[in-house]
């Protein structure tokens, strides 16, 4: 059976979650991933336009030229509490206002975090900031729901990547432990660094010309 015939489209106004009638969820659409390996982060910056700006992680917002698969736990953190709610949470207009967004829901960054990220290029864009609360609003728009749901919901929308809880932590939650079920939950094989190595070379427009041709010729020779 095809993805098209399991699964049905449900989402406010992003179709990007995939739902049947067993309500497994699946998140598709990855246009604009990219990939997380080291030999080709060496080769230049990662672009930081990636992801609906609604669910864009922090450091993709603060410009960071290197970033790893957390950016996905913020965005499915999100996403996650718009279940909750049933509505969107961070509509922002422009990066500025997701920014405020986000602060006026998660409070300030730690100062020891921002001095840190991003070789402390980031003070200056929080301070400038409209929204100064220190403390956020988490605790009053979510202060009737489950608190193992809110724990989970918080170690998602960590500011530090570094810090933010992994899919594989997510996955044995207390909050979604009876669900957790590891055989239905398989980890692919990470991406092979020669399938991109493209990356990792400088080329003119000539020498990029030569090698569109060759690829070309080895699908259509005579």
């Amino acid at each position: 059976m095809s993805i098209q015939q399991e699964y049905y489209i449900e989402i406010w106004n992003q179709n990007n979650l995939l739902v049947n009638g067993n309500c497994d969820l699946k998140i598709w659409d990855f246009g604009l991933s990219r990939t997380n390996i080291p030999q080709l982060v060496k080769s230049g910056a990662m672009t930081d336009y990636i992801s609906t700006r609604w669910y864009r992680a922090p450091e993709l917002l603060w410009g960071a030229e290197v970033y790893t698969e957390a950016v996905d736990m913020w965005s499915i953190g999100w996403i996650f509490a718009e279940l909750l709610l049933r509505e969107p949470l961070l509509p922002g207009d422009d990066t500025k206002n997701q920014l405020e967004l986000i602060v006026d829901c998660l409070g300030q960054p730690d100062i020891n975090f921002l001095t840190i990220f991003n070789e402390g290029r980031m003070i200056n864009i929080f301070n400038r900031l409209n929204n100064q609360n220190k403390e956020g609003k988490f605790k009053d728009i979510f202060s009737n729901w489950d608190l193992k749901a809110l724990d989970l919901l918080k170690k998602m929308l960590v500011y530090d990547p570094e810090q933010r809880i992994s899919i594989n932590e997510a996955l044995e939650h207390e909050f979604i432990g009876d669900l957790h079920y590891e055989p239905d939950e398989p980890t692919t094989v990470p991406v092979s660094a020669f399938d991109f190595d493209f990356e990792m070379y400088d080329l003119n427009i000539e020498e990029q010309k030569e090698l569109i041709l060759e690829e070309i010729s080895l699908y259509h020779s005579k």
